[in-house]
């Protein structure tokens, strides 16, 4: 019986993680999340990638985290287009590629949605 709890417990806690890692980093692998955090956090990485069907990257917060956005973006070849800004996104473009980027920052770590 107390196996079956225990196997019960563990799901509802992957659940929930999932939950929280769609919420908060609009990725369901809690698991790179974690990870990304824990890089952003302890390491001296500035920028980690936590998802790739939809990219999700995460910054340190206190690198002045717009500047390290728009220095990663044009070091890929995209040009800041500043007149295209609305509110926390902002927009790149690469020869007919525009990219939207919904930038967010918070005491711990800046997130880039990139559509």
């Amino acid at each position: 019986m107390n196996m079956k709890k225990l196997i019960i417990g563990v799901i509802i806690l992957i659940v929930l993680l999932s939950i929280m890692s769609i919420l908060y980093f609009d990725t369901f692998n809690f698991i790179k999340c974690g990870i990304g955090l824990i890089k952003i956090t302890f390491t001296d990485e500035k920028i980690v990638k936590i998802s790739d069907s939809k990219e999700v990257y995460l910054s340190k917060s206190n690198d002045n985290p717009q500047e390290l956005l728009i220095k990663f973006m044009e070091s890929k070849g995209y040009i800041h287009l500043e007149s295209e800004r609305v509110s926390s996104m902002l927009v790149f473009e690469k020869d007919d590629d525009v990219v939207e980027v919904f930038f967010s920052v918070n005491r711990y770590y800046s997130k880039w949605v990139m559509e």
